[in-house]
């Protein structure tokens, strides 16, 4: 039995709806990402016999009765820091890109949110998911439990923040980077986990915003469009969209995107 096989059958054991992602990847495996996510021993056999390495995903909110903070990175956890409540107490992964995700016992009704919160903050309930320990990032790392503790309550200043709605932010200043093709890398990742997570009313939308940006990069000539498309195309597939939506959103807004390509992406 493989490592990934085994440790699906016990999440699934202690009530987590678990599906498999690509290796290495964070995008869904199954044709409807998180919704196909179940418990059922014989069918998660039967998808980690036929991808023995394949990452584990966990359906979030209602299928396994969990609510995740993911902090992203250095950035999230400084901004974590700053809301003045430290690093809440539940049982935590680490990320291979440096971040943390939070797990807690899903109250309902939180759902999912990018940013609302605060800049690299994101939350995951009912309709979104996350990728579990032992799977392996795109970076070659592997995620990991940090301790054993079980999911706590979510803390009534975190179910605050969530619920509130966010104050005007500055505007985020163009981005500059010597590092160019890490930077693309790590935006093509993040667009294509907003699409694959996107909540129902929101996945439209998403692709849209996310079609775009990655048409800006496509018009600075560091992105190649055919990737592009086919990346957020099998993200958008994997939340739910049918090709006929996904065809009529995706062109359009890589094509708008392109023709306001951004400026600074590498010094």
């Amino acid at each position: 039995m493989s490592r990934m096989l085994t440790a699906a059958l016990a999440y699934a054991s202690r009530g987590w709806s678990v599906f498999p992602c690509k290796p290495r990847e964070k995008i869904p495996a199954t044709a409807h990402g998180c919704k196909d996510a179940t418990t059922e021993p014989e069918r998660i056999r039967a998808w980690w016999a036929a991808t023995p390495d394949a990452n584990i995903g966990i359906a979030t909110g209602e299928p396994s009765g969990l609510w995740v903070l993911d902090v992203d990175g250095d950035e999230g956890l400084d901004a974590l820091c700053d809301l003045g409540h430290g690093i809440p107490g539940t049982l935590t992964a680490a990320t291979p890109s440096g971040g943390l995700h939070l797990l807690f016992a899903d109250p309902g009704g939180l759902g999912n949110t990018a940013s609302k919160i605060a800049r690299n903050l994101d939350t995951r309930g009912t309709g979104g998911y996350i990728v579990v320990p032992p799977s392996v990032h795109p970076n070659g790392g592997r995620y990991r439990w940090l301790g054993k503790q079980e999911p706590q309550p979510v803390p009534g200043w975190l179910i605050r923040l969530v619920r509130t709605p966010p104050a005007d932010r500055p505007a985020v200043p163009r981005t500059v980077t010597t590092d160019t093709a890490g930077y693309v890398g790590r935006a093509c990742e993040a667009e294509a986990e907003m699409v694959a997570t996107a909540p129902e009313g929101a996945r439209n939308d998403t692709l849209n915003r996310a079609g775009w940006n990655l048409g800006t990069l496509v018009g600075a000539g560091v992105l190649d469009s055919t990737h592009a498309y086919q990346l957020l195309e099998d993200a958008a597939r994997s939340c739910g969209l049918d090709d006929r939506e996904i065809a009529q959103t995706l062109r359009r807004a890589l094509d708008d995107g392109t023709r306001n390509p951004r400026e600074q992406v590498a010094s």
